[in-house]
């Protein structure tokens, strides 16, 4: 009964799910991989893949139709393949599918006459397949999965647990994602901003310790406008491999601001995973950690970041954010004292000044660089200001640094009270005196000056010593006076 459920089910699936789509992938065939690699595609509608393209992670390809089929499947394959007894149109995309596809893991990409992406997927060799005369297939509403091979016919949907004990689900273990970090933002490339993948915006991952699979994480801005991230949204695979990078694009969205502060977020439904800030953009360049600190540098998108700008190059000025003088904890408390050091080369600009700050809570403090073509080793001080009526919210703030060209932001959590920043909120004062073997004198400025230039209240205490400075002074100027009359008298 199960099975003939199965049978309907694959029926109707192409009826609900109406569409062009990738069915199934045959990426790695057992032994010899050449003429013998294919790609699988359902359509409701008659569709002329003539006009068409197919891509992977690194080439496109026209494709040639070389068989006409009665079939809603389409087969794209490479010169040379037989499609003896497949009733199927089958098109050729040349020598090869894209530039091979990768037996690790790869993208395919569907566009039609127009560019517009029809359908992608990406796959990877642990989702099976791999040189086991098996393939991958796609067969909504379920996921991918291994498959045996069926080319230009319906998918075999695997036999399910026929038994009449229940169904089994194995509890698997949730995703951590605690070494997601946000690396790299592409806010403005060249073009339009809001191109399909793999142009237009774009935000790169890092997996620090762990393996991940980020699909159905979202990518927002401040105004929690958000790219979720799909096959679409790559070109390899939406798993992040222990570090290891990777771009998702926002696929014909643009939600990042060219101009101003913008905040970007890494989210799990609304929880935050990871985020970063930057200020303003400079068109084709991208913001990209380096030395834990973000900059304007030249796109790297799935690589490791690198400053493209070269210190010994004289027509080239260079701000790096060296260290910040922070607790371990990285937590700063309002009425502190930060120290930045910046490592500072002035090359062939008209500029000569760098600019410090944290936005929107400190003053900016300047720094005039005189000398050219001179590496320098600044460290400036900014006064982070208290907060003992506890009107400013604790929080992430943004330090950032401006000048020579570059501009640098860096997200500070400051929390909390300097202790002894604030004045004490006591009435009263109390005063301990060490015992003298003398009287001693307490004179209460309210009791003698009752004018408003008094100090209310101020209680001034004087030390025997204190008390006997104007008898000493006195005894001394009139020995000076005795001094002084006899040399007169005796020189006379």
């Amino acid at each position: 009964m199960k099975q003939f459920l199965f049978i309907i089910l694959l029926i109707i699936i192409p009826q609900a799910f109406a569409a062009t789509f990738i069915t199934e992938i045959m990426y790695n065939p057992e032994g010899n991989d050449n003429t013998k690699e294919y790609v699988e595609i359902y359509s409701d509608e008659e569709i002329n893949l003539s006009l068409y393209t197919i891509e992977d992670a690194t080439s496109s390809d026209s494709l040639t139709l070389i068989q006409d089929g009665d079939s809603t499947f389409y087969l794209i394959v490479e010169d040379g393949f037989n499609f003896t007894d497949i009733n199927a149109s089958i098109y050729s995309a040349g020598n090869s599918i894209g530039n091979n596809l990768n037996n690790d893991q790869d993208t395919i990409i569907i566009r039609d006459q127009t560019t517009q992406i029809i359908h992608s997927i990406s796959y990877d060799n642990s989702m099976g397949g791999n040189n086991n005369n098996k393939s991958l297939c796609n067969t909504p509403p379920l996921t991918i999965f291994e498959c045996e091979p069926t080319p230009g016919e319906e998918n075999i949907i695997p036999q399910q647990n026929t038994s009449s004990e229940p169904n089994v689900t194995l509890n698997q273990p949730p995703q951590d994602y605690s070494s997601l970090q946000i690396t790299e933002i592409m806010p403005n490339p060249k073009g339009q901003d809001a191109a399909e993948t793999p142009d237009g915006e774009w935000v790169e991952l890092y997996a620090q310790e762990n393996t991940v699979d980020v699909s159905g994480l979202r990518i927002c801005d401040a105004g929690n406008n958000c790219v979720t991230i799909t096959s679409a949204n790559v070109i390899t695979s939406t798993t992040i491999h222990s570090d290891a990078y990777l771009a998702v694009y926002f696929n014909g969205r643009s939600i990042l601001n060219n101009k101003g502060f913008e905040h970007v977020m890494l989210k799990d439904d609304e929880t935050i995973i990871t985020e970063a800030s930057y200020e303003d953009s400079q068109e084709g360049k991208s913001w990209a950690t380096i030395e834990d600190t973000f900059v304007l540098s030249d796109p790297t998108p799935g690589e490791e970041n690198r400053l493209t700008v070269e210190p010994s190059a004289e027509d080239q000025s260079l701000v790096i954010l060296k260290d910040l003088s922070l607790s371990t904890n990285k937590t700063i408390p309002f009425g502190s004292t930060i120290y930045v050091t910046l490592d500072v080369y002035k090359g062939n600009t008209e500029e000569s000044s760098i600019t410090l700050s944290i936005t929107n809570l400190s003053e900016d403090v300047h720094a005039d660089i005189l000398e050219e073509k001179t590496p320098l080793l600044l460290r400036l001080p900014i006064v982070i200001p208290s907060n003992c009526d506890l009107h400013i919210p604790n929080g992430t703030y943004t330090l950032l640094v401006r000048g020579l060209g570059f501009t640098i932001t860096k997200d500070l959590i400051i929390a909390g009270t300097k202790k002894g920043s604030c004045p004490s909120r006591e009435t009263s004062t109390t005063f301990l005196a060490t015992p003298s073997t003398e009287p001693e004198t307490i004179i209460n400025t309210t009791s003698r000056n009752h004018s408003m230039d008094a100090v209310t209240g101020a209680v001034v205490y004087q030390s025997p010593a204190t008390r006997m400075k104007p008898l000493m002074l006195t005894i001394f100027g009139i020995l000076s006076i005795v001094i002084i009359g006899y040399l007169i008298i005796k020189r006379d």
